[in-house]
């Protein structure tokens, strides 16, 4: 089984970014985009970048970035009043950098995920090339099945 990993995603220009969360570094993102997720050894998702990037060397990049001010990141705590969930969002000098993959039931649960982030993404490997997310709006091809990983260049 894998160690704890950075995932890039990778999805192609007829589908949304931030239809999963990750909008677009530009207001206009023209062609593939691709964005960040952390990943436990057990393939469950610890956390997420925050925007979607038009290249794989700055979703890279934004990692590194991350990576350097792990020391100075402060987690906010949010609830949803609606329905008493709980989510945590990493801010680096106001700015934010991560956010979890899901919401908890409780605080403390919350609170123990942002823990979790914090000691996995410090020792984290970015994985090789990058998974390709598909449209499922989209026309499928019939020309053969898609790879669902692209080499890294």
């Amino acid at each position: 089984m894998a160690d704890v990993r950075f995932l890039i995603l990778c999805g192609p220009p007829s589908f949304d970014p931030s239809t999963v969360g990750y909008p677009p570094e530009q207001a206009e993102t023209e062609g593939w985009w691709y964005a960040w997720r952390l990943m436990a050894s057990n393939n469950r998702r610890l956390a997420r970048g925050v925007t979607s990037f038009t290249a794989r060397s700055s979703a890279v990049d934004a990692i590194t970035r991350l990576r350097d001010a792990m020391s100075v990141l402060e987690p906010r705590i949010l609830t949803d009043a609606r329905d008493g969930s709980w989510e945590w969002c990493a801010d680096n000098d106001g700015a934010t950098v991560a956010r979890c993959p899901h919401s908890y039931e409780r605080e403390r649960d919350c609170r123990g995920g942002f823990q979790r982030f914090i000691d996995a993404a410090s020792r984290a490997q970015v994985a090789e090339g990058a998974v390709v997310l598909r449209d499922h709006r989209a026309p499928v091809s019939t020309h053969g099945k898609e790879s669902t990983r692209w080499p890294a260049h």
